[in-house]
């Protein structure tokens, strides 16, 4: 939640767009980490990380991951949106 508050701020684009990407990151960080362990676990080879911190660092990255991937169906529909008022015109 805390990185989606900070990412919010620094590319502030409205209240609703803040509002968004707190709860698609809170949502994803909490129900996607575990997901994201193994991954981890993969990623990192052979290194050793205690459980709790990968699972902390599990939940960052499918916080971001969610957020990344809501923003982008997101700019997809407006895109297609975009243009199809063009052609409506």
């Amino acid at each position: 939640m805390a990185g989606a508050a900070v990412s919010s701020a620094a590319e502030w684009n409205g209240f609703l767009s803040a509002i968004r990407r707190i709860i698609i990151g809170t949502l994803c960080a909490m129900w996607l980490s575990p997901l994201g362990i193994p991954l981890l676990k993969l990623i990192l080879g052979g290194l050793d990380v205690p459980k709790d911190n990968a699972a902390g660092v599990s939940g960052f990255l499918m916080g971001v991951l969610g957020i990344v991937f809501i923003e982008f169906i997101l700019r997809i529909f407006r895109v297609k949106l975009g243009k199809q008022a063009k052609k409506d015109d």
